[in-house]
């Protein structure tokens, strides 16, 4: 789940967000007009986020997803 904190710290010298929720947030950058959609994804031992890339007509997977132990796992 992204936090209020983690969106207020996005650049808006650089990017226009067009859509900021718990889940996932879109932006459009400033300079290159290009989209990005990142999506968060929780799971029970672990967080990771995809980041989908839009430049022309279709979105595609940016990079793959980074995995971040989650610090309050419960046994």
């Amino acid at each position: 789940m992204f936090t209020c904190n983690e969106l207020k710290n996005i650049n808006h010298t650089y990017f226009n967000i067009l859509h900021g929720g718990c889940y996932s947030v879109t932006l459009q950058s400033k300079n290159t007009k290009h989209y990005w959609h990142i999506l968060h994804q929780q799971y029970p031992a672990f967080t990771s986020c995809k980041i989908y890339h839009k430049h022309n007509h279709h979105y595609h997977l940016y990079i793959r997803p980074v995995k971040k132990k989650m610090s309050n796992m419960s046994a």
